[in-house]
């Protein structure tokens, strides 16, 4: 049995094959492309983008080299042929470049793909689509995820406190509830656990007030704009028999928590790019590991070839940051449940 496995990177003219057994690098034309199981060893593996044998091309982008039609012959060929073709999250190729410390050119960004997906196994790649054409539950979620933007655009101007705001009412009514029912994780991680003042300030506040200033409030409200519009309205689903949205459904379709995510949104870019960002800081500053201006690839110099030294993490660093990346996922999802179950409460008419 072949343990080879290809990557294949696809330009706009040709294409970039690289074989791990030989570990050579081949230039090949997209019609090649398209003859592919014909070269490559039975049973071996096939890695590319998604973005390139993953999504058709459309009669208004030609970013994609091949249409629905060649894509679908593609896998069916490779599949006759016992090769497993996966599709790599084009967002992870800069860091495959930056770990790799290869110089930036075509013909090495397959290998260091190759390089990073041996050394991470636990990347998650995707298998090829069944079909190109969205779904009616991706349709639906792409309409929620404006309404979600738009909620949480109103919010911002107000900094998410406006206290005529039906969402920050409801998450001040309920902030003892989630002082006494979220773990000590999730509390601490949308800053829950030291959010009153200790002593009075005449005139402004009094010790046990709530300071809102100290409390994740950007992340919080977007959690629950999952499930409430601007006016305090629930979210029903359509596609889920006109409940609230299930976990399952807001993980994937209406935050993003997956490598494969495109347009994130308003809610994405609050929980993960401000609101877990600094919280992997402040709890890797806690560990004695210090992350601010690096990241898992690194970075480059502004030519956007020239790798800068110190940026990327170390193996204990990525540990580290893994580590509290996935309790910050936990505590996002466990503050959704507890605003799907309050919801649910209000709607069944039981004593709150």
């Amino acid at each position: 049995m072949s343990k080879t496995t290809y990557v294949l990177d696809c330009g706009v003219n040709q294409s970039t094959l690289f074989n791990s057994k030989t570990k050579q690098v081949i230039k090949i034309s997209h019609d090649e492309v398209l003859e592919l199981h014909k070269r490559l060893e039975p049973n071996s593996t096939l890695i590319c983008e998604y973005a390139h044998l993953g999504c058709d091309r459309k009669p208004l982008s030609l970013s994609q080299p091949f249409t629905s039609d060649e894509l679908k012959q593609i896998y069916n060929d490779l599949e006759k042929n016992s090769i497993k073709l996966k599709l790599f999250p084009q967002q992870s190729t800069p860091r495959a470049c930056a770990y790799s410390g290869l110089p930036k050119l075509d013909e090495n960004d397959p290998v260091s793909i190759y390089n990073l997906v041996q050394d991470f196994p636990e990347i998650s790649m995707m298998n090829p689509p069944k079909d190109f054409k969205p779904n009616k539950k991706r349709e639906w979620s792409w309409h929620m995820k404006d309404q979600i933007n738009y909620t949480l655009n109103l919010a911002r101007r107000y900094k998410y406190l406006d206290e005529d705001d039906e969402n920050t009412k409801l998450i001040k009514d309920l902030l003892p509830e989630m002082e006494i029912y979220l773990s000590s994780n999730a509390k601490d991680a949308f800053n829950l656990t030291n959010c009153r003042y200790k002593s009075s300030r005449e005139g402004k506040w009094k010790a046990g007030d709530v300071c809102w200033n100290k409390i994740s409030m950007p992340q919080i409200y977007s959690v629950l704009a999952c499930l409430r519009d601007a006016d305090g309205n629930k979210r029903m689903d359509a596609k889920e028999g006109g409940k609230l949205p299930s976990w399952k459904f807001a993980k994937k379709y209406l935050i993003g928590m997956t490598p494969f995510h495109f347009r994130g949104g308003v809610a994405r870019s609050n929980l993960y790019y401000h609101g877990m960002k600094n919280y992997i800081i402040r709890k890797a500053k806690e560990d004695g590991i210090k992350l601010k201006g690096k990241k898992r690839g690194g970075f480059f110099d502004d030519d956007g070839k020239t790798f800068k030294e110190g940026t990327k993490f170390t193996k204990e660093e990525d540990n580290c940051f893994l580590r509290h990346r996935k309790n910050y996922n936990h505590a996002i999802r466990e503050l959704y449940r507890f605003f799907q179950d309050r919801l649910s409460v209000v709607d069944a008419g039981l004593p709150e």
